[in-house]
Parts: C-alpha cells; structure tokens; sequence
C-alpha cells in the first residue's frame, strides 16, 4: 500500500490481506463483512483487467482494477482531486466511475486536471473520472492505471465468482493477534455456508 516506504494509506499498521493465497468472490465479501466483527471495513480488488479506453485521444488499452465501492475508505486513501468513488455510487450503479492512478493519469492523459468530471470510454461503456490518486498509491502490489467499482449486487451474475483479494481493516481495539485469532475461527464457518469444499 504505497511504495518507497511512505505511506499514502491511514494508519497502515491497521490493515491486513484477508485469505491472500486465493481469490474470493462478491458473495465472500458480503458474509465476511456482515460476519466478521474483527473488521471495521472490509474491500475487494479484482486485477489484472484490460480494457480498451476510446473518447479522449488515441484510442490504448488500460490495466484496470476492478474494486468495491468502499476500497479508498477502507484504506483511508483520498485522491488528489475531487472525490474517489463511494458505495453508494456502486450500490445504485451510477453511470460508472473511474479513478484514475497518477501513472495512468500522466500517461494517458498528460496529467490534464480537466479530465475530472469528463466521461471516457473503456470497452464502449461510458465512465465519468471523478478522481487522481497520489504517486506512490498502490494495492497489494499491483499496477493498475485506473481503478472501476463493481456493484455488491446478490443478483448480479459474477456475484459468486472468485476474482477478487480482500483488504480489511482491523476494528479499534482489536489487535493484531486478536484479528487473526477471530478470523481463523471464522473461516470453517464461511467455508460451510458458502458450500467450499477445498482449500
């Protein structure tokens, strides 16, 4: 969560990957969050998507991750400009938004502040970018040079589909080895009721 060792995340001691060797799905996220009281917020973040950005300039491809609309505020990550997405905006699926990283921002857009609040295209779907994260704002590592919010919808298709890793943040007052005690415990219970039946 950031690089070259400053950190762009509040109180970054306080967050942790959730179950990092596998991905999870949507379905996952809502038990975990509505189970897991050892967390105060819990996010997903699907990598890894290209996707073809028309509407500006010349047509390019983008390494896109796609995220629960409560990413930034489980991290307590703010962008640079305007506002990052909310859940609200992904519960209601609002005519959907982008935030864009500084590397992708400064790469495709030539860092120009008045693409906040324009509406671009990625794979023909139309996207207002409502925000530019800080230079060194990372998650888990991975590139990504706009991140896209997916809604938390049980009826939606891809809702028990494993893309995702989890970021949680631990809940005041619980410790680190409390959290992880709590979870552990938790796990076979998630495993039964979401039906799992391997690792």
């Amino acid at each position: 969560l950031g690089r070259e060792g400053e950190a762009v995340v509040r109180t970054p001691g306080r967050l942790v990957a959730v179950w990092p060797q596998r991905f999870q799905s949507n379905a996952d996220l809502t038990y975990l969050r509505d189970h897991g009281r050892m967390f105060s917020n819990v996010a997903a973040v699907a990598p890894g998507w290209t996707m073809g950005l028309t509407g500006v300039g010349e047509p390019a491809k983008l390494t896109v991750a796609r995220v629960s609309g409560n990413l930034f505020e489980t991290l307590g990550a703010a962008p640079l400009a305007r506002r990052a997405s909310t859940e609200q905006e992904a519960r209601r699926g609002a005519a959907d938004v982008m935030v864009l990283s500084h590397e992708g921002w400064q790469r495709y857009f030539q860092g120009d502040p008045s693409i906040i609040g324009r509406i671009v295209r990625l794979d023909g779907t139309p996207f207002e970018v409502i925000g530019v994260m800080p230079k060194r704002f990372e998650v888990f590592g991975l590139r990504a040079d706009a991140y896209t919010t997916f809604a938390l919808d049980p009826a939606a298709w891809y809702h028990q589909l494993a893309f995702s890793l989890f970021v949680a943040r631990i809940s005041d007052g619980v410790s680190m080895e409390q959290a992880e005690a709590e979870y552990g415990a938790l796990i076979p219970v998630i495993r039964q009721a979401r039906g799992y039946t391997a690792d």
